[in-house]
């Protein structure tokens, strides 16, 4: 007769074990997923602002270099030449401009805003 020998150590986890693991990196994501969001959100902000201050030292930049006017082509041509954003008529970018003041309509993903330019600084709202 042959005698089996039963291996009573078995090697890996339970279910229950793999259950309760499980449950802790869901409490943990469902911590983390809000805060994350939260930073995106400040992040695109950000990056609205950036947008702006960048349009507004070129429309500076322009109206240093036509004596004391906005002018829209020139606006234009200084925020391809000093930014990273590129003026399309139409498609993305929109400038107006008067002698006192300027407007500058950007779209960045889907959003449209306005940043308004004069002698005493900059503000953008989204339309």
């Amino acid at each position: 007769m042959k005698k089996h020998c039963i291996n009573s150590s078995k090697k890996g986890f339970t279910i229950i074990e793999l259950l309760t693991v499980m449950s802790i990196i869901f409490i943990l994501m469902g911590l983390i997923i809000p805060k994350l969001n939260g930073y995106r959100g400040k992040a695109e902000k950000l990056k609205i602002e950036n947008y702006a201050r960048q349009i507004y030292i070129a429309a500076m930049a322009s109206y240093g270099e036509n004596n004391g006017k906005f002018i829209a082509d020139a606006i234009k041509n200084d925020i391809n030449d000093l930014t990273s954003i590129t003026v399309k008529e139409g498609v993305n970018t929109k400038v107006v401009a008067a002698n006192d003041s300027a407007t500058v309509t950007f779209t960045i993903e889907g959003v449209t805003y306005d940043v308004v330019i004069d002698n005493n600084g900059y503000s953008y709202k989204e339309q």
